[in-house]
């Protein structure tokens, strides 16, 4: 039984040993200035410096895709089906109708489609 007991023994100095090694630890942790965490890795959101920036001319300037822009696909797909709904062109495109709208809004501005009611037209 002696030798449980010094075994015990043992255990709870070295449990006394790092519970004051813990509050010291603590103590210098609070002493330390708080910073901001670490941002997680992947793909920094937005910011940066104008310098890494793409400088914004007055025109819109459009990427151009493989066979045309967005615009050139409806534009065309309208003068092959006139008086399609936003909701057909985007089916017809498979493209989401939330992005045809905007499309089809700025054709619509430049004239290069009319709309009457829910229908668009080619031309102005």
């Amino acid at each position: 039984m002696a030798v449980i007991d010094d075994a015990r023994a043992l255990i709870e100095s070295r449990l006394q040993e790092l519970d004051d090694e813990e509050r010291s630890l603590r103590r210098a942790l609070d002493h330390l200035p708080r910073t901001k965490p670490r941002k997680r890795p992947g793909r920094p959101q937005g910011g940066g410096s104008q310098a890494q920036r793409p400088s914004v001319t007055s025109s819109k300037r459009r990427r151009s895709r493989k066979g045309g822009t967005r615009s050139d696909h409806a534009l065309a797909f309208i003068e092959k089906h006139p008086g399609s709904t936003a909701t057909q062109v985007a089916d017809g495109l498979k493209i989401k109708v939330n992005y045809v709208y905007g499309v089809l809004g700025e054709l619509t501005k430049e004239g290069k489609l009319r709309k009457e009611k829910r229908a668009y037209w080619p031309g102005g």
